[in-house]
């Protein structure tokens, strides 16, 4: 635990040395978040609710989703092992005495660490900035329970990352794949339209996935109050996460095989 702190603080940093990244991600969130003040705001004028929100929820739905978005640093991952396997550098990591996926999980959540930080004060900042009004009634407890189901999310996409990323051992280039994973999960985690604007039998059908847990869930939670399913919702998230570590695990350890170490 002692090496993977050490990869934590190091990332740390190595991401605070880049402060135009922080920027460019605030100026992306605030972008967003403007696009939906419009867009939604033309909706509303017909309209007093949509998918169960008032306009004021709606906005506080995408501000609280980018938050959550941005905490979430897994690309890091896939991205980070791409680059080593084609500058031949992935070698150094077989022959290290760690364990390569949980160094990558740590190197990125340096990342969201700063993202964390940042990003919250820039919530608050355009909460205060649109003038909305919160009304989060969830207990402590309900909000503990909440940090557990984000935190199994994160490492859940940290595992789909990794097989991505363990696919540049046998592909020339994985961004392809990244680009179809982000495009699918835009909208089936919600961060592109509340999933429920969705037709309810689809939302069902979602309910036993993990996608559906990860970002529309917890921004639904907090404005609605609604917490009698965060124990389902963990149960469900820990058979996945399990279910995808034993995927990523036996993937790596198969095209790990045919990896020579000089890159592509």
């Amino acid at each position: 635990m002692s090496k993977m702190l050490k990869v934590l603080t190091t990332s740390v940093k190595i991401h605070s040395v880049y402060k135009a990244n922080i920027f460019f991600n605030i100026i992306s969130m605030f972008t967003r978040i403007l696009l939906a003040f419009i867009l939604w705001g033309v909706a509303y004028e017909s309209n007093s609710l949509i998918g169960g929100y008032t306009y004021n929820q709606m906005l506080l739905y995408y501000i609280l989703s980018s938050f959550i978005l941005q905490l979430d640093k897994t690309d890091i991952i896939a991205n980070s092992m791409a680059e080593e396997v084609q500058n031949g550098r992935f070698a150094k990591y077989i022959i290290m005495p760690i364990n390569v996926k949980n160094y990558f999980l740590f190197y990125s959540l340096g990342d969201s660490f700063l993202n964390f930080l940042f990003s919250f004060i820039c919530c608050i900042g355009f909460i205060i900035f649109f003038g909305l009004r919160l009304s989060f009634t969830i207990t402590a407890a309900h909000f503990l329970g909440l940090l557990v189901v984000i935190v199994l999310g994160i490492l859940i996409m940290a595992n789909i990352n990794f097989i991505i990323g363990t696919l540049a051992i046998k592909y020339y280039d994985i961004t392809v794949f990244m680009m179809v994973k982000d495009n699918i999960l835009s909208l089936i985690t919600g961060s592109l339209l509340p999933l429920s604007l969705f037709p309810k039998g689809i939302l069902n059908i979602m309910h036993f996935f993990p996608f559906y847990y990860i970002g529309y869930y917890p921004v639904n939670l907090l404005i609605t109050g609604d917490v009698e399913s965060i124990f389902m919702a963990a149960c469900i998230l820990t058979v996945w996460l399990f279910v995808l570590h034993l995927a990523a695990t036996r993937l790596f350890k198969k095209y790990i095989m045919s990896y020579e170490g000089i890159g592509l």
